[in-house]
């Protein structure tokens, strides 16, 4: 089990699932992001908004494993639908990470929503580096990093990337580092992609090559769609869904024949993730002043979306023809 946790807030289960429904990319970006363990009762979690947004995640109020009731993040009376108030000071949530507690240390970090960056800083610079046994807890830090970013996140994000031992936080650190957008983490990332021994750490750092949309990445990205086929089914399904979406994001024409290969994988989430790729890249290169090479393989992109359009499976011809239907009214 692996915690791969995003900022996380509530949001009910129906509201969820109908968000979520179509699967894809962004599916993926919400599953590597929120899986977590939920330690404390009443502890929800709720997908984030599109990757890209990097938008903050909130957590809900919970119960300490001691029993005893733990600070909660929610004032009474008050809809579930508005933002808390700020109420937390830095020195507070110092003194929490002193907590011989591990819930209490964990909701130190998850507190810094209500601080600003500078705020924050001190508080997560800390929870990083005060030997935190607990991974979940050492997850959160990192992930709080990339969404609160401080003149410091890149030098200690890329330290947990390098030297954690737990794949799930080297795991988290990838992710945080993609939401930071910082593009000189692109070798770092690189080198997780493709040398890491923890799979879901190579996911997280697929995902951020193609947030970071830095042409440097694109090797990787095709080196790790081989990769993806020494793993089991599951996990080298979520490698492969998580390379081809971000080579859509890249936006480069080359990489249209090392996509259009998998128009036939049984995995249909597979198929829906390639459909919203092919459908990224061409609204990305709509303006390209192409040449010839280059007009055969936008050709060939369309073409495989108008096969995708007609697939099977419902999903994959909802994504291909809306990606059509953009690219249409983009044209127009």
């Amino acid at each position: 089990m692996y915690v791969l946790v995003g900022w996380v807030g509530s949001i009910s289960s129906k509201s969820r699932t109908r968000r979520f429904q179509g699967g894809g990319y962004d599916y993926l970006c919400f599953e590597l992001q929120s899986r977590c363990v939920a330690r404390s009762r009443g502890r929800q979690r709720a997908p984030c908004q599109r990757a890209t947004a990097r938008a903050p995640w909130l957590m809900t109020g919970g119960t300490a494993s001691s029993g005893k009731p733990e600070p909660s993040d929610e004032r009474e009376g008050k809809s579930s639908s508005e933002p808390p108030a700020p109420k937390y000071r830095a020195e507070e949530l110092l003194a929490w990470l002193e907590s011989a507690d591990p819930t209490t240390r964990l909701r130190a970090v998850l507190a810094c929503r209500h601080l600003t960056a500078v705020e924050a800083a001190p508080v997560l610079e800390k929870a990083v580096r005060i030997n935190e046994p607990e991974v979940q807890n050492r997850s959160f830090a990192a992930l709080a990093l990339g969404y609160l970013p401080n003149e410091r996140s890149y030098e200690l994000l890329s330290g947990i990337l390098r030297n954690d031992i737990s794949g799930e936080v080297r795991s988290s650190a990838a992710a945080a580092l993609g939401y930071l957008g910082e593009r000189r983490a692109v070798p770092e990332l690189r080198i997780a992609l493709l040398e890491d021994f923890h799979w879901s750490t190579r996911i997280s750092a697929a995902v951020s090559l193609g947030l970071l949309q830095d042409e440097r990445a694109f090797d990787a990205l095709v080196d790790g769609l081989r990769l993806a086929r020494r793993y089991r089914r599951e996990e080298g399904n979520a490698l492969k869904r998580a390379c081809l979406g971000s080579l859509g994001e890249l936006g480069m024409p080359q990489a249209v024949s090392h996509l259009v290969f998998y128009a036939q994988e049984r995995d249909f989430l597979t198929r829906q993730v390639l459909a919203e790729a092919l459908g990224r890249l061409l609204h990305r290169t709509r303006r390209l002043e192409a040449d010839r090479m280059t007009q055969r393989q936008l050709q060939l992109a369309r073409e495989c979306l108008e096969y995708l359009a007609r697939d099977d499976h419902e999903n994959v011809r909802r994504a291909a023809q809306l990606a059509l239907a953009n690219l249409s009214v983009v044209s127009d």
